[in-house]
């Protein structure tokens, strides 16, 4: 949940097009076969994924001018900073970036999340 609602979570298509099954039936499957268990892990994991918002909370008494849409506004792109943030507190570096935005006259408010890595855990700087 964020926000109070609930974004509809899509992952990218990986580079050999086949699309990830994180499910209970197939970790099994490849516990039972020592070749499935070296071919999951030689594959990738996602990189990247897309939030889809049904409503976005911050665009509901908001109009847009029409020389700001001209101009590359993105009202709610704080939301982009919040995931960001989020991600980094828990040693994850990501990259997140509007695709779709209902107040630019999409259906949907739709946010991708690439991966750029996993930040090296330290310690915080003394306070002498």
């Amino acid at each position: 949940m964020f926000l109070n609602i609930t974004p509809a979570v899509s992952f990218q298509n990986m580079s050999s097009g086949a699309s990830p099954a994180y499910t209970e039936a197939s970790m099994q499957k490849s516990k039972a076969s020592t070749e499935s268990a070296v071919a999951s892990e030689t594959r990738a994991a996602p990189q990247e994924f897309t939030l889809q918002f049904a409503e976005n909370p911050l665009a509901e008494f908001v109009e847009l001018p029409e020389d700001a849409l001209q101009g590359g506004l993105w009202y709610s792109n704080v939301l982009t900073g919040v995931l960001r943030g989020a991600l980094e507190m828990v040693q994850i570096q990501a990259e997140c970036t509007f695709v779709t935005d209902a107040l630019r006259g999409d259906e949907t408010t739709e946010i991708r999340v690439k991966l750029i890595r996993f930040l090296d855990e330290g310690a915080p700087p003394a306070d002498d």
